[in-house]
């Protein structure tokens, strides 16, 4: 199985930023808006000690295209909501992204939110397909009052085929 590309996402999503709104973040790292007129100068993404700060306005996807895998691989990472949003905000991994800076985007997105739910879903285009709707699961911590929650994800992609994973 050849994975084209690997990517961390963050909300899920997909007009790039302009490159002003570029400088706002880490090196090689792009954006990309859910909605073309998304206003873009909400979106901060920051080094923060081993990772990253991320604070949204819209819905984005933030990739690296230089974060590559090939043939059987796990993509991680582990994401911490601060505080209660203002309705269910969710978050989560993207892979196998492809032409993410245009129409023809395609990736999978696998998404968790504080309310103990998850979702599956392949963009194709403007297209998204739901593999797995909303569902809840054990293994996804809800937000305690304050809204916080701490989810460790993964994608394993293997020749048998592809795992999701939390906590």
């Amino acid at each position: 199985m050849r994975i084209p590309m690997l990517f961390v996402a963050v909300l899920a999503t997909a007009t790039s930023l302009t490159a002003q709104e570029q400088a706002a973040l880490p090196s090689g790292w792009q954006a990309r808006a859910d909605r073309a007129n998304a206003p873009m100068q909400n979106v901060k993404f920051v080094p923060m000690g081993d990772g990253y700060h991320v604070t949204l306005g819209p819905s984005v996807i933030l990739y690296n295209p230089a974060q590559r895998a090939e043939g059987a691989y796990r993509a991680q990472a582990s994401f911490t909501q601060t505080r209660a949003p203002a309705h269910p905000e969710a978050y989560g991994l993207l892979v196998g992204g492809q032409n993410l800076d245009a129409p023809n985007q395609d990736y999978l997105y696998f998404l968790v939110r504080g309310d103990g739910k998850f979702l599956v879903k392949h963009r194709a285009g403007a297209e998204t397909h739901t593999l797995v709707d909303w569902t809840e699961h054990a293994a996804i911590t809800r937000a305690d009052a304050a809204g916080k929650a701490t989810h460790a994800l993964a994608i394993e992609a293997t020749s048998e085929g592809v795992r999701f994973l939390v906590n």
